[in-house]
């Protein structure tokens, strides 16, 4: 359960502050339902209604992680790699699940596969797996700048610190 003024990640649009919990009713005739009121952080999001009791939404409402969880996320990556898959189609569905779930430690490892593989190939990936590897690093840089108050263009060295 969140509370007005929680900070939270919800599905895969980014993070948000809970502005408020109240009861709306959404045209004539609808019931009163009380609902989540979300604010994106970033700038020119639309506000998210999520029905407090539809579970299969509220699911999607999950807790940013701290400063704490995010050395324990790093430190539970070390030593550890995604496998290159190389069917290209076969790569981006899979890859395309792991940006869906936006569990930090498989993140943390996609982009360092994709990182390894455009300084293996003379050509750099492919505008798929250089689209993919944006997505994943912007998930990264969003989540854990704001948790640990950096500026996201020093999330990455923020990483590479903490790896070696």
């Amino acid at each position: 359960m969140f509370y007005k003024g929680d900070y939270l990640k919800y599905g895969a649009q980014g993070i948000f502050q809970v502005k408020d919990i109240r009861p709306i009713r959404f045209g004539p005739g609808a019931p009163l339902q009380r609902y989540y009121v979300l604010q994106p952080i970033a700038a020119g999001g639309a506000q998210v209604f999520v029905p407090a009791d539809n579970p299969l939404l509220t699911e999607r409402m999950q807790p940013v992680p701290t400063a704490e969880e995010i050395d324990r996320i790093i430190r539970s990556v070390r030593g550890h790699s995604l496998p290159w898959i190389s069917d290209h189609k076969e790569r981006a569905a899979g890859y395309q699940q792991i940006l869906t779930r936006r569990s930090e430690p498989e993140l943390l490892l996609l982009i360092g596969c994709l990182y390894q593989q455009s300084c293996r190939r003379a050509k750099g990936l492919s505008p798929a797996d250089s689209r993919i590897l944006k997505e994943a690093k912007g998930i990264i840089d969003e989540e854990f700048s704001f948790s640990l108050c950096l500026p996201a263009e020093e999330v990455g060295s923020y990483i590479r610190s903490r790896l070696t």
